[in-house]
């Protein structure tokens, strides 16, 4: 599994993708650049505007101060609304930068959504500042950083607070850790009572609920019979606003999809239809692995709702 972290500057991303690490022994891929394509999920970690310019500011001209202060600020609001813009569009899951205090609500949260499982290492924390690359393990240690507190007390940060708003609507309430998974158990039950909607429509019936292929440990949502055939269905929700992507834009969606009909051929005749809520987005790894699957009948048919 393939998990990016991208987050604007000085928002913990070293301390989560290093506790993540430790604590379940999956990497999490650290940038500050907007990558757009081939991951199975998106992570970042917002923060105040105002504070993510300070410690940014302070860990630069800590290091360099070959422009000036208003050039840098420039850059930081410039970026920042860049950003915060493309996690609006592309990010799957998105916490707030207060929540790393309880970091293991953060790990779980995140094992929750990807099946990730923890181990039982302890956390030792190995970040150090890197003076070589410009990194500080905290911006707070250095004697800019009140001067860049005092310079930016009154600096106008409101189309940043008016996107950083956005995107705190984003982050999940880690208090009520049922919330989540409810949300995306509805939303998955939803998109079932739609395909057995347009099961019936196509003139199929009767048709099995949670049919189970017990030889082979895997189980469809739906056999479905009409004239001519029987139909396994399975069905791959979600929708806008859920913290993933739905349909056959998460790759994991894909793959479990497709090792469900790898397994089920072995039943030779079966007719394997795939529902999913959203296309892939073109040239994707998902999109890949469709029109692979479909090119070798691992699946039959592929249908969008």
């Amino acid at each position: 599994m393939m998990i990016l972290l991208p987050t604007y500057p000085r928002c913990g991303s070293h301390f989560l993708a290093e506790y993540f690490l430790q604590t379940t022994g999956v990497m999490l891929n650290k940038t500050h650049y907007m990558i757009s394509n081939n991951y199975d999920y998106r992570v970042t970690i917002i923060r105040d505007p105002r504070d993510s310019i300070v410690s940014r500011l302070a860990m630069q001209i800590h290091f360099e101060e070959s422009k000036t202060m208003d050039e840098y600020l420039e850059i930081c609001k410039r970026e920042y609304i860049l950003f915060y813009n493309y996690i609006l569009e592309k990010v799957d899951i998105v916490f707030e930068y207060s929540q790393l205090k309880n970091i293991d609500a953060v790990v779980d949260h995140i094992c929750n959504i990807t099946g990730i499982k923890r181990n039982n290492n302890s956390f030792a924390d190995t970040i150090v500042d890197r003076p070589e690359t410009g990194f500080l393990k905290t911006s707070t240690v250095s004697d800019k950083y009140k001067f860049c507190q005092e310079y930016m007390e009154d600096k106008d940060l409101t189309e940043l607070y008016e996107i950083y708003e956005k995107a705190k609507a984003m982050v999940p309430d880690l208090e009520n850790k049922t919330n989540f998974q409810s949300e995306s158990k509805k939303s998955g039950d939803e998109f079932e009572e739609k395909v057995l909607q347009d099961l019936i429509d196509r003139g199929f019936g009767p048709i099995e609920r949670n049919y189970q292929f017990k030889e082979a440990g895997v189980e469809v949502d739906f056999r479905a019979h009409n004239v001519d055939r029987f139909e396994y269905v399975e069905a791959k929700g979600g929708k806008e606003g859920d913290a993933k992507r739905p349909g056959a834009q998460r790759t994991d969606n894909v793959k479990k999809a497709i090792a469900n009909g790898a397994l089920i051929k072995t039943y030779n005749t079966l007719y394997y239809v795939v529902y999913f809520s959203a296309r892939p987005e073109p040239g994707s790894y998902s999109d890949k692995m469709i029109n692979l699957a479909l090119n070798y009948k691992i699946i039959d048919e592929v249908r969008y709702l």
